[in-house]
């Protein structure tokens, strides 16, 4: 039973993000760190307690390009209420950034165990069986007040990319905490 589940939810995803990615007219915008705004005069207290709210503040901090277009997610395969993908380039090196909100005050079993996972390891197991094989692993980061998760993928190596990545794991971590 377990293993149709599995399969099913690998469906799912999988349509999803083929759905999300398979626009052949779809540019993405190139972000340069150069030409990031200042981040002291962006202030998380002018953005609501959402994800929208994060979203904005990310956007005016320059780590998500306000032209690119947000992906709806399914969310609710790791309990999130509601989530977010966004694909652009940075420094010409592809970055998918994931944002996702969880309701802290109702989580279920699949949120918990993600969560929890997140805190003690920094990374979460999608599909949890007893053939670890069978996992698809991702790197998460959660914001200090636990109700935000990110998965950030970039793959460059370059040093102001692998500053960003930390500058914008820093914001999520720290807004409204």
């Amino acid at each position: 039973m377990k293993k149709i589940v599995f399969l099913f939810v690998s469906l799912a995803l999988a349509v999803s993000s083929a759905a999300c990615t398979s626009s052949s007219t779809t540019t993405y915008e190139t972000i340069y760190t150069s030409s990031a705004p200042e981040t002291d005069t962006v202030s998380e207290d002018d953005y609501e307690d959402s994800l929208d709210g994060l979203v904005e503040y990310l956007m005016a901090l320059g780590y998500i390009p306000e032209s690119s277009e947000a992906t709806e997610m399914l969310s609710s395969v790791i309990g999130a209420e509601v989530g977010v993908r966004y694909v652009y380039y940075v420094n010409s090196s592809s970055v998918v950034l994931e944002l996702y909100e969880y309701d802290t005050d109702n989580l279920n079993e699949e949120a918990v165990r993600i969560l929890n996972e997140v805190k003690a390891d920094g990374e979460f197991a999608l599909f949890e069986t007893s053939d670890s094989d069978e996992d698809q692993i991702f790197e998460a980061v959660l914001s200090n007040s636990e109700k935000y998760l990110m998965i950030y993928t970039d793959s460059s190596t370059n040093e102001d990319n692998v500053t960003r990545v930390e500058d914008i794991q820093n914001a999520l971590k720290t807004f409204k905490d």
